[in-house]
């Protein structure tokens, strides 16, 4: 059924808006595709409007829908399908679609591509737009945005109009060669990100210098907020010396989510360290995700986050971590938790190098480095969609990485 916008999604570029167009208009506007109005199935096929809207931004995850791959939906939809509903039933305020008439025609957002450092550097001076990362970026001290005795400046400022609240698609590509040498806070390639969306980006930071902050480091973003980082991987090294330091982001607050998603960053911190995040706070949670980086710290020290607070979650997840170790509360994938959070469903390797301390952390079941090699793993046992992820007897990967 969906083939035809398939190839055309793989076409061309311009054809990208045709191929939505047609998708919106045949299942959002009661055609023959849609059952001529509401129900379970104009919902359904509404989803399959809404990811191809999102295969715009994101090409390959349109190949894997339209293929039959086990992925959910909901999840890969769920910003623009929130948006899309609104439209329909009420005034949008502030959607991401924008109704041009009673007919239920919208008009889609503009992209812009980042193709070299310069672009990328423009990022913070639109906080709030939706970019398309459409080929590999190394970044080169001296240039935009790359200070020579600091370092990369990242990306959001806590400021409220300089926090990235906008849509940043690595479209498979990496951003290599980062590096950060500064003394505040919300340090990585993002640093401050409000109501934003990350996905599909890998983030090497360079090994001989390495990621430094105070506090809320992370190889990412430093700082996030009511936003979410997907399908997105990190390697190097990062220092903190204040609290929050992850190998994907520092700190995550208010509904935030860490989903698909794996570091190998090794984190050299104070309180609050973890692979994944030092801090998760506030519902938010970190999912199907895994971390092989060693982690030292001093309280607060964890294989996937450092510490969680207010009902927070933590499932489905690996620690592979070399080493594991602080002073207090220490353990294989959170280092400390209250009750009112949820870990479960983790899994951490048995031979880390780890002296578990504190009675408030959680260690996970724990398996063989073969085990976390096998796919039955991660998709049976785990419940990881092997869609986003890909595995060739090693750790698992992203499957648009280049391999």
């Amino acid at each position: 059924m969906f083939s035809f916008l398939r190839d055309a999604l793989r076409v061309k570029p311009y054809k990208y808006l045709a191929a939505v167009f047609v998708s919106l208009l045949f299942f959002g506007c009661g055609g023959s595709g849609g059952g001529g109005g509401g129900g379970d199935d104009q919902r359904a096929l509404d989803s399959y409007a809404i990811s191809f809207y999102d295969a715009k931004l994101d090409l390959l995850d349109v190949e894997n829908i339209a293929e039959g791959e086990d992925i959910d939906l909901d999840d890969k939809a769920a910003q623009f399908a929130v948006s899309w509903y609104t439209a329909k039933s009420t005034t949008p305020t502030g959607g991401i679609f924008t109704p041009q008439s009673s007919t239920n025609f919208y008009a889609i957002p503009s992209v812009i591509e980042v193709s070299n450092q310069a672009e990328l550097d423009d990022v913070r001076d639109n906080p709030s737009g939706s970019y398309l990362l459409v080929k590999d970026i190394a970044l080169e001290v001296g240039r935009d945005g790359f200070a020579a005795a600091e370092g990369w400046l990242p990306i959001g400022s806590s400021s409220a109009s300089g926090r990235f609240k906008g849509i940043f698609n690595g479209n498979g590509h990496k951003i290599s060669g980062l590096w950060i040498n500064r003394t505040g806070d919300n340090i990585g390639l993002f640093g401050y990100v409000n109501a934003g969306t990350i996905k599909n980006l890998g983030v090497l930071i360079d090994e001989s210098r390495g990621v430094k902050g105070r506090s809320s480091v992370g190889a990412i973003a430093g700082y996030i907020y009511d936003s979410s980082i997907t399908n997105a991987y990190s390697t190097g090294n990062i220092i903190a010396t204040g609290t929050a330091a992850g190998g994907i982001a520092g700190e995550i607050r208010h509904d935030s989510r860490i989903t698909d998603s794996y570091s190998k960053v090794n984190i050299d911190g104070r309180n609050q360290v973890g692979g994944i995040t030092g801090y998760a706070y506030s519902d938010s949670n970190v999912t199907n995700s895994y971390s092989t980086g060693s982690l030292i710290g001093a309280g607060s020290v964890g294989g996937i986050a450092g510490a969680i607070g207010l009902r927070s979650t933590v499932t489905n997840n690996a620690a592979i971590n070399q080493e594991v170790n602080g002073t207090s509360n220490v353990n294989r994938i959170v280092g400390y938790l209250t009750a009112s959070n949820t870990v479960s469903h983790n899994f951490a390797l048995y031979t880390t190098n780890i002296t578990p301390k504190g009675t408030n952390g959680d260690a996970g079941t724990l398996k063989s480095d073969a085990d976390f090699k096998t796919r039955e793993t991660y998709k049976d046992d785990l419940g990881w969609k092997f869609g986003p992820w890909e595995i060739d007897g090693g750790y698992p990967y992203l499957y648009w990485e280049d391999r």
